[in-house]
């Protein structure tokens, strides 16, 4: 597989041998308003897999509801980037849940 650079020069698809793009699975943080809560919807709209976190998804249900609506490809998971724990939790159990096997410190 190859990577397809974005503008920012991190890949966010690839193109496996045969030329078929395989879409990459994201995660996005702060995902309850503003610019997070746009970028998950546009990956999710452009058919990547989003893992998009914030502190209390209970307080902010719009990402969810459009989520479910259009039905994309996106989970909503807590956490709190100011606390290590709660970062360390989120990424094992999205790891879990993705099948990756990189390791956060």
């Amino acid at each position: 597989m190859r990577e397809l650079p974005t503008d920012s020069g991190t890949p966010l698809a690839a193109v496996n041998l045969k030329g078929r793009h395989t879409m990459a699975s994201v995660l996005i943080t702060g995902t309850s308003s503003g610019i997070g809560l746009a970028t998950a919807l546009a990956l999710g709209r452009k058919g990547h897999h989003v893992y998009a976190t914030m502190r209390n998804p209970s307080r902010a249900p719009e990402l969810g509801e459009r989520a479910a609506q259009e039905k994309l490809p996106i989970e909503i998971s807590v956490m709190d980037v100011n606390s290590d724990s709660s970062v360390k939790t989120a990424i094992a159990n999205i790891q879990k849940d993705a099948g990756l096997k990189a390791k956060v410190g």
